[in-house]
């Protein structure tokens, strides 16, 4: 019987093959493997499942949002365009653009399709909206970003506000019409 020795040059090699194993980039619980992903990994932390509330505002007039909707986040368009376009506020009493937003897990997708005439948002400090996790469950959102390669409306990083579980999607001057399409992707912090 043959017996491996282990000799002096093999404890670094041993060494790091633990510190592969042990001491893999990521937490283990922050992310999941696909079985299908071939390695890539996925956040575990996500939207869905959760309460989110989406209010029309427009500053500096707007004390509180008059008016809110509230949607359960899963495989359906949380808000569609007729409901977003009743929503009210405090500057601007009429309804708005017919824009569905469709909340997912990990992203938030403004739909102009719905719309039936080109229009603008007001020229003011903030003219959008803000959808707010009401659970409190996930962890804050760490990152908001316009993703470039399906946007066609010209919202820039700078225009979207973070707060914790509070994303503020400011439209203001921008125009619009019924080809627009808008996704902001949503980096949780872990």
């Amino acid at each position: 019987m043959k017996r491996f020795a282990v000799g002096s040059f093999a404890w670094p090699m041993l060494a790091a093959a633990a510190a592969n194993v042990f001491c893999a980039c990521g937490d283990a619980h922050a992310f999941k493997l696909s079985p299908d992903s071939r390695g890539e990994t996925e956040p575990l932390v996500d939207w869905n499942g959760t309460i989110v509330e989406l209010h029309r505002q427009t500053l500096p007039c707007e004390t509180d949002a008059p008016e809110c909707l509230r949607s359960f986040v899963g495989d359906q368009m949380e808000f569609e365009g007729l409901e977003v376009r009743g929503l009210k506020s405090e500057c601007s009493r009429g309804g708005g653009a017919a824009v569905a937003v469709d909340v997912q897990p990990r992203s938030i997708i403004f739909d102009f399709s719905n719309v039936e005439n080109p229009g603008a948002f007001r020229r003011t400090d903030f003219d959008g909206f803000m959808v707010r996790d009401l659970t409190g469950m996930p962890p804050d959102i760490a990152v908001a970003r316009v993703d470039r390669e399906v946007s066609t409306l010209d919202l820039d990083d700078r225009q979207i506000i973070v707060d914790a579980g509070t994303i503020r999607a400011n439209f203001a001057g921008l125009a619009f019409d019924s080809t627009d399409f808008v996704k902001i992707d949503l980096v949780f912090a872990e």
